[in-house]
């Protein structure tokens, strides 16, 4: 019946589970740029969003169902979470993805525009999650990054160097690598996934 094609199944669960991990090691890998090289930190979201895009784009088009971004990113916010990231950016995950999904229900599966607010969404929750934590709570984070080994000159770096005017900057970057994922997605999953038949 309809319905039953509506509904998640274990093998769309299994699908969801791996995409899911893929789509966190591309993530952390974003971050990693960010501890790496200090100016890049504001932007780390961003190059996220544009690593992730092609992972976002071929998960909707194999699993094209209601809950399909829920599922991801919780899974995604739980794993960040059980290897102690910050409790912001776990909750940020997850609400982008509650934001994400009630966008996406908005318009049919293969609208770009829907499918860009959708992604873009998910994007600036996950960057209020990194960034909005130094703002107002810059001690508590202090210790967290200290704690877990990052050196006093990089905290001090990072610090100094977020302010506001470079978080509006880096939010608007946020929404244009969003853009950018998206499209790069739909042109690799047209050109190679379809192809394949692995969508």
């Amino acid at each position: 019946t309809m319905k039953s094609k509506e509904k998640i199944s274990v093998k769309d669960l299994i699908t969801i589970a791996v995409f899911s991990v893929i789509f966190f090691v591309l993530i952390r890998l974003a971050a990693m740029i960010g501890v790496l090289l200090p100016v890049l930190f504001p932007f780390c979201s961003a190059i996220g969003l544009l690593l992730c895009g092609t992972v976002w784009v071929c998960l909707l088009a194999k699993v094209p169902k209601k809950f399909c971004v829920c599922i991801l990113c919780i899974i995604i916010s739980l794993l960040s979470f059980i290897t102690g990231t910050l409790w912001t950016i776990a909750l940020g995950l997850f609400i982008g993805g509650v934001a994400a999904e009630s966008i996406g229900r908005l318009g049919k599966a293969h609208n770009v525009i829907v499918s860009v607010a959708s992604y873009a969404a998910f994007g600036l929750f996950l960057h209020f999650g990194i960034i909005v934590i130094i703002f107002f709570f810059n001690d508590y984070w202090r210790r967290y990054v200290s704690k877990i080994g990052v050196n006093e000159t990089y905290i001090d770096t990072i610090s100094k160097t977020i302010s506001w005017p470079l978080f509006g900057l880096s939010c608007a970057a946020v929404i244009l690598c969003a853009a950018l994922g998206i499209m790069l997605g739909r042109f690799i999953l047209k050109k190679h996934f379809i192809k394949a038949g692995l969508v």
